[in-house]
């Protein structure tokens, strides 16, 4: 698949002169100068830091989320205000 816009021409679209010079390339980048890594982790390696972490530590207990239940309990009593003001509103239409 191939981009065309204002400045490549369309193989299709004619060429307003025969003359005109096709149109430069650009200069090729250098390629990116990656290191390759010759072995990987050893079994020794793994071994040596096998101490591990703690969890009775804070950062794995179970959080109080005190914000969402105050969420739910304000969003619960919007909800029931607005069925009540339903309820009130279709109660006196039929009146």
């Amino acid at each position: 698949m191939r981009l065309e816009t204002d400045s490549t021409p369309s193989s299709v679209a004619p060429s307003a002169s025969p003359s005109t010079p096709p149109p430069t390339t650009p200069a090729k980048k250098p390629l990116d100068q990656t290191m390759v890594m010759q072995r990987g982790v050893s079994l020794e390696q793994l071994e040596q830091g096998r101490g591990g972490f703690g969890t009775a530590g804070k950062g794995f207990s179970k959080k109080d989320d005190k914000a969402n239940k105050i969420i739910w309990i304000v969003a619960g009593s919007v909800g029931l205000v607005i069925v009540l003001v339903l309820v009130y509103v279709f109660l006196n239409i039929n009146k």
